[in-house]
């Protein structure tokens, strides 16, 4: 078993983009980014909510866990993204583009 040794590093911090009306809607509702960012903490991973982005940033107890190998932390972005899409999963957006003779009816 591979365990990790004292000169570990952590993963590298990344960004993945998020649809703007789904950040609008986390930033206006706390109560739902947080929900949505709680899966995140068994990952050790801090969440940033960014205007068209989300930054996932490994936290330094990652390193310091108990029973943590060295594949868990190279397979740690992995498991951040598969948590995400997990959370985006919930969120639905829906875009709708009247005809303009609709809109000149108002």
């Amino acid at each position: 078993m591979a365990k990790t040794d004292p000169h570990s590093k952590l993963p590298a911090a990344f960004s993945e983009s998020i649809d703007p009306t789904i950040s609008t809607y986390l930033h206006k509702k706390q109560e739902a980014a947080q929900m949505g960012c709680s899966p995140f903490a068994a990952l050790f991973c801090k969440v940033d909510l960014l205007s068209s982005s989300v930054s996932f940033s490994p936290l330094p107890t990652l390193l310091q866990q108990k029973g943590v190998k060295a594949k868990d932390i190279k397979e740690w972005k992995h498991s951040v993204q598969q948590a995400f899409a997990q959370v985006l999963s919930g969120f639905k957006t829906l875009r709708l583009q009247p005809p303009l003779p609709a809109w000149e009816e108002f």
